[in-house]
């Protein structure tokens, strides 16, 4: 059992260390583009509740998982527009705009790796795979002289499955 001392020696995860790492869906797994992102949600994980009467008692059991398998990524874009060309096209080989047909699946889903680093900003504590990933909406990108912000592209994706080593 854990005592407060074990509770004291905890070295907390600073929110903002990690990146973000495309495998890309024709690059054989290999990176596609590795870069730290703006904002990263990790999706949810949930569980389905089944209710059950037994013997003038309620009993719940778990029941099939009710995660929406969606996230959300918001990257910060490069003067050449980089992080909009590599989704646009991507979702481009899903869809063709032009000619209305698309690809099989396995031509365009892709592995997402999320990393938490540690505080020197190389190591790895803790490694989100996303599996089974594509691209569902390349978000608006807002021009215009009245701020100087950083310009950022959001992309939401729809995914098979998530796991955390």
């Amino acid at each position: 059992m854990a005592t407060i001392e074990d509770v004291r020696g905890i070295t907390p995860q600073m929110n903002f260390e990690w990146e973000v790492d495309i495998l890309g869906p024709s690059t054989g797994g290999e990176s596609a583009l590795t870069i730290h992102a703006q904002t990263v949600t990790i999706p949810e994980t949930s569980l389905d509740i089944i209710e059950m009467n037994f013997k003038s008692e309620k009993t719940t059991h778990a029941g099939r998982t009710s995660s929406p398998r969606t996230m959300t990524i918001g990257f910060i874009e490069d003067q050449n527009l980089t992080v909009y060309k590599f989704f646009k096209n991507w979702l481009n080989l899903i869809h063709n705009e032009f000619s209305g047909g698309g690809v099989n699946r396995v031509a365009y889903i892709a592995g997402i790796n999320i990393s938490h680093l540690e505080k020197d900003s190389t190591t790895v504590s803790a490694l989100h795979t996303i599996l089974g990933a594509y691209p569902t909406s390349l978000g608006d990108v807002s021009l215009s002289y009245d701020n100087s912000e950083i310009m950022t592209v959001e992309v939401t994706f729809s995914f098979q499955n998530h796991s955390v080593a």
